[in-house]
């Protein structure tokens, strides 16, 4: 970027956010200025996109897990003489479909964002974070989740 301006005597010019900043040349009136401009502050990026994530994650694993357990719930009120395990699997059965093309999309959606040279301060962490955070979610979902319900089914 450059632009010029002339005023008090001295001609300023700007030279961008790479450079960060602007300032003049120096004539025998003017004095000498120089002006540093700031770009972004690139940890309150980062802290947006840890903060974006994790609101993104938890929504999702949230959702998932109330999907599963809704549907068993369902079922154990429809078939009260199975044991627990059996309608549990039969939900996640029903359900794991839904929670997968979910994550999977998600995952795609984000993929544009850690692909070429460019790596954008905010959208890069946030799509990096947010789809290991959706594959750990799903070890989650899968393991974590059954084990909780399935136990305390059972006493």
């Amino acid at each position: 970027m450059s632009k010029a301006l002339t005023l008090g005597g001295g001609s300023w010019s700007v030279y961008g956010l790479d450079d960060m900043g602007f300032s003049n040349d120096v004539r025998e009136n003017a004095g000498s200025y120089q002006v540093k401009m700031t770009g972004y502050n690139y940890d309150d990026l980062y802290d947006w996109a840890y903060a974006m994530r994790d609101t993104l994650l938890s929504g999702i694993t949230v959702n998932a897990a109330i999907y599963i357990l809704n549907e068993f719930n369902t079922l154990r009120r429809q078939y009260t003489k199975v044991s627990p395990r059996k309608l549990y699997v039969n939900a996640f059965r029903i359900k794991i479909v839904p929670i997968l093309l979910t994550v999977l999309s998600t995952i795609l959606g984000f993929l544009p964002f850690i692909v070429g040279e460019s790596k954008e301060s905010f959208w890069y962490p946030l799509a990096i974070g947010t789809m290991g955070g959706l594959v750990m979610s799903l070890v989650a979902v899968f393991l974590i989740l059954p084990i909780a319900v399935i136990s305390k089914k059972n006493k």
